[in-house]
């Protein structure tokens, strides 16, 4: 099993351009240059400061998506604090203020959950938020979770993970982002079941529907994936999905009015993993909270399930060399079937008497024909076990297929 080692910090990565900005006023609507401006994020309570510009705005970015906390402060004004911000992938949201004149050590603070806006970037999108994608299983079937089918949330997406389009674009055309960082495919740009993270690793996701920006290249729509990040609390999660025959119906080709076994196939389905993050401790530098905080997640996907495909063989008495019954259906003639020592059909002596005698013809292989190679294989091929020529199901005749594999390497994300 593979495992992958990813390191990312807001020095490092873009963050996939999330961010925050705004306008800092006073009561009377002017503008305020050199206000402190302080951006925490609530989870890790990583600050980030700078000050309004000459215009009183303020831009920051790379920020990790979460909800934040906005405090503004500038001399003879009191000072103000926006709590519970949220921040979206690939998305900068526009919050502004209007300070009171008064104490800088009085304190105006605004708690309910505020609404951003963006005014700067004309795009458009959906962001599928932390909650969603902790909350639903997606897809277990097949696959086990895939993040990839999230995007079907979205307006104007279609198709499925291997081919999809969004807002009627062209196959196989769309631009992958993960943390900021893009993702090429060459052959099936878009198609990322190969190489998905965990599940439960990715805490949210925006399609990029229309009016594309410049940084996706040529992508007629786009994907950006926000991993999670470890906080100032330890957190994590323990689960297991799982699929049974016991729950599953019969289904049209195993049904025994189609000569089925009227028994629900085999399908025995295990998604489970794990995932725990919070903060590290990294000895002689500095303590772990507000610092450093890591995440790691694992998940596997077994499957073992039965084959419900069906298949043409041999009939009996085509495996005894009997080809009587290959008929030609459009003239309704015997199909013959030549011996290469006499280059006459079976049955006849010569290519002569089969002209004179074309009842000659039997399409019977003499079994003392047979190769070696044949008679050791010809055991091992099963019966036809339904009306119709050669007709075999495998799920019928309990021929079962194995499949047990890792369905996701490893991730550890560090931020500092």
């Amino acid at each position: 099993m593979a495992s992958t080692l990813f390191v990312a910090s807001p020095s490092l990565f873009a963050q996939a351009d999330a961010g925050l900005t705004g306008t800092v006023t006073d009561n009377a609507g002017a503008v305020v240059p050199g206000a402190a401006v302080t951006v925490t994020n609530q989870a890790t309570n990583v600050s980030q400061k700078l000050v309004t510009s000459s215009a009183g705005t303020y831009t920051v970015r790379g920020l990790v998506p979460g909800n934040y906390n906005v405090e503004i402060a500038a001399p003879g004004f009191q000072k103000i604090v926006k709590t519970g911000i949220p921040v979206q992938v690939s998305t900068v949201g526009t919050v502004d203020f209007s300070l009171q004149n008064g104490s800088a050590s009085e304190t105006v603070e605004v708690t309910a959950n505020q609404l951003t806006l963006n005014t700067t970037q004309p795009q458009i999108g959906t962001t599928i938020d932390p909650e969603i994608t902790d909350d639903l299983p997606v897809e277990v079937s097949g696959r086990g979770r895939q993040i990839d089918n999230l995007q079907f949330l979205s307006p104007g997406t279609t198709g499925n993970s291997f081919s999809h389009r969004v807002s009627g674009g062209v196959d196989f055309s769309q631009e992958i982002i993960y943390n900021g960082i893009p993702v090429p495919q060459s052959e099936t740009e878009g198609y990322t079941v190969n190489y998905n993270p965990p599940y439960d690793l990715v805490g949210e996701v925006r399609v990029e529907r229309t009016t594309f920006s410049a940084q996706f290249g040529l992508g007629q729509g786009a994907l950006t994936y926000q991993t999670k990040s470890g906080t100032n609390q330890y957190h994590g999660n323990l689960f297991e999905i799982n699929r049974n025959n016991f729950f599953d119906s019969v289904g049209f080709y195993n049904s025994k009015a189609q000569g089925g076994s009227g028994k629900s196939p085999l399908d025995h389905e295990n998604n489970y993993g794990f995932t725990v993050g919070g903060p590290l401790s990294i000895p002689k530098l500095y303590n772990a909270h507000d610092r450093t905080f890591g995440l790691y997640s694992q998940e596997w996907f077994k499957q073992n399930l039965q084959d419900q495909d069906l298949s043409t063989v041999a009939t009996v008495q085509e495996k005894a060399g009997n080809f009587g019954d290959l008929i030609d259906t459009t003239t309704g003639k015997l199909i013959p079937i030549y011996d290469p020592i006499t280059g006459a059909p079976f049955g006849c002596a010569s290519a002569a008497q089969y002209a004179s005698t074309p009842s000659c013809d039997t399409n019977i292989i003499p079994t003392a024909r047979f190769s070696p190679a044949s008679v050791s294989m010809l055991q091992y091929l099963p019966d036809p076990d339904r009306a119709g020529s050669g007709t075999y199901n495998l799920n019928n005749n309990k021929k079962r297929g194995a499949e047990c594999y890792s369905k996701h390497p490893a991730r550890l994300g560090l931020r500092s």
